[in-house]
């Protein structure tokens, strides 16, 4: 008989500085042994055999003591998973916290003329898959890696790029990693004028991941242009920038790393008008700046007060019997019993991040550390749709509802299905953007109504529209009734293609 699990918790403080990231990976390995993949393995004995390693060494990796990427690896293949769809969380979990165990066995890359020439060739001249575009960038990005020329590694970095902003479900995180190599290797420069040159369009849609990936590597290049993003009036934009600045923040090791923002960022909060997203956005950057470096502002005082955090019971959140915390423990429950599994404590704890916790950057590792575990995934996204629908308290709705929007589950849950039909028009927006991500079309009159409404909800309409290409995106263009800006932006569209997956037969272009 089997000995039993050792129940895995992260014990650090819900708001605390950081989080336990060993805890976390061995959980999600040791998930994705018992409910993901083609077969599941309860026992830990049989799991060895397979990855062939020792039971010692393997409840090391899945209690988050110990963490070697070729067993990674060989869990994907046991399993039946695409290469990276566990490795890469483990390895973005490892890099933008700090505190998970070394990799003391990455396992070998192409570093040879041949093999790197065979997968460059497939990148060029394929269509690869997001497995492929990570073993690629994984090659390209070794310090000993042979050079590939400048004109031929812009047009590759560009497109892998430009699908990553459209990728859905699995092939979203296995793509970003693929980037994120890039961006921290010799290429990072060539990454970075990637990313420009997309945010250049006018017009460009779906920048988020990209403005992620730029945050990769904290330099002050890069830091300054996505401060000067904030003065930017495209929402999209200044959101994308705003997350990426604390994302870059939390990586970057210089603890002046706001230093030269700061002013930046005051002034862009000086143009704001309470109660806009940019100011929200705003607010939450300056709580991000340490008090010293705030005050190297001097006399400067902000022209309004900032948002509120939007949880009036966040104070105490971290408190067992707080209602926030019992709320995920129940609906973590819910989700264990659908899945048919014991209660798992992670899974509640993971809720927290994903739905009610402040920090943006948290969330969405929370999403790419699940994004191997559709089994779980699924009922999870379930879950934070209901909160984002019935919650009592109106930031805890708001804040989910960004969430799940930028989830990139590539499905849409039961409980959002209905939001086309909201009276909230957020909700309607985020309606959408869902059911085009999930490759669903979008009821004719809804759209037709955001179409010819104000400019968040067209652009809402034109992304769903956008992800699932849908046809009448070309009618669209054609209709000079509509704004020029509308048909400009469905226009784009029908460059870049709609959207990507990998979990099917084939990518969608």
């Amino acid at each position: 008989m089997a000995a039993p699990l050792t129940v895995l918790v992260d014990k650090t403080p819900l708001l605390g500085p950081t989080i336990d990231t060993g805890m976390r990976i061995g959980w999600m390995l040791r998930m994705a042994r018992l409910v993901a993949g083609e077969g599941r393995f309860d026992r830990l004995e049989d799991m060895a055999a397979v990855v062939e390693t020792n039971v010692t060494a393997l409840h090391r990796i899945e209690t988050g003591q110990a963490r070697r990427g070729v067993v990674v690896d060989a869990y994907e293949r046991a399993l039946g998973l695409p290469a990276g769809a566990l490795r890469a969380p483990t390895d973005v979990m490892c890099r933008h916290f700090g505190n998970g165990p070394v990799d003391r066995d990455p396992g070998q890359v192409v570093d040879t003329a041949a093999g790197l020439s065979a997968l460059t060739d497939l990148v060029l001249d394929g269509e690869p898959d997001g497995s492929e575009w990570l073993t690629w960038a994984r090659a390209m990005s070794q310090p000993f890696a042979l050079g590939l020329p400048h004109r031929l590694a812009v047009p590759l970095v560009g497109r892998l790029a430009r699908e990553l902003g459209r990728s859905q479900g699995r092939a979203y995180p296995i793509r970003h990693e693929a980037l994120a190599l890039l961006r921290r290797s010799g290429y990072g420069p060539v990454v970075l004028e990637a990313v420009q040159e997309i945010v250049s369009d006018p017009h460009a849609q779906m920048v988020t991941g990209v403005l992620s990936v730029l945050a990769e590597d904290a330099s002050p290049e890069a830091a300054l242009w996505l401060a000067q993003q904030l003065h930017v009036p495209r929402m999209q934009l200044f959101v994308s920038a705003t997350i990426a600045l604390e994302k870059m923040a939390l990586i970057s090791p210089d603890p002046d790393f706001w230093v030269p923002l700061v002013d930046l960022i005051a002034a862009a909060y000086e143009s704001t008008e309470p109660g806009t997203p940019h100011w929200e956005c705003l607010s939450h950057l300056m709580r991000l700046i340490p008090p010293e470096d705030r005050r190297r502002l001097g006399d400067w005082q902000p022209p309004h007060p900032p948002a509120p955090l939007g949880i009036e019971t966040l104070r105490s959140a971290s408190e067992p019997e707080s209602g926030v915390w019992q709320e995920c423990v129940e609906r973590a429950r819910r989700v264990c019993r659908e899945v048919g599994i014991a209660y798992q404590p992670m899974l509640a704890r993971l809720l927290f991040d994903a739905a009610f916790g402040p920090y943006d950057v948290r969330a969405y590792a929370t999403f790419a550390l699940l994004s191997g575990l559709p089994t779980i995934t699924v009922p999870l996204h379930e879950q934070i749709a209901e909160i984002a629908t019935h919650h009592h308290d109106p930031g805890v709705v708001l804040r989910a509802r960004a969430r799940l929007s930028g989830s990139r589950l590539g499905s849409i849950p039961r409980a959002a299905r209905g939001w086309v039909d909201h009276e909230n028009p957020q909700h309607r927006e985020v309606g959408m953007i869902l059911l085009g991500a999930a490759g669903e079309k979008l009821p004719e009159p809804h759209t037709e109504r955001a179409l010819r409404g104000d400019l968040a909800g067209a652009n809402a309409a034109l992304q769903g529209l956008g992800l699932a290409g849908d046809p009448r995106l070309r009618d669209i263009v054609a209709d000079e009734t509509h704004p020029e800006l509308v048909r400009h932006n469905a226009a784009w569209w029908l460059r870049a293609g709609s959207r990507v997956v990998d979990d099917t037969d084939h990518v969608a272009r």
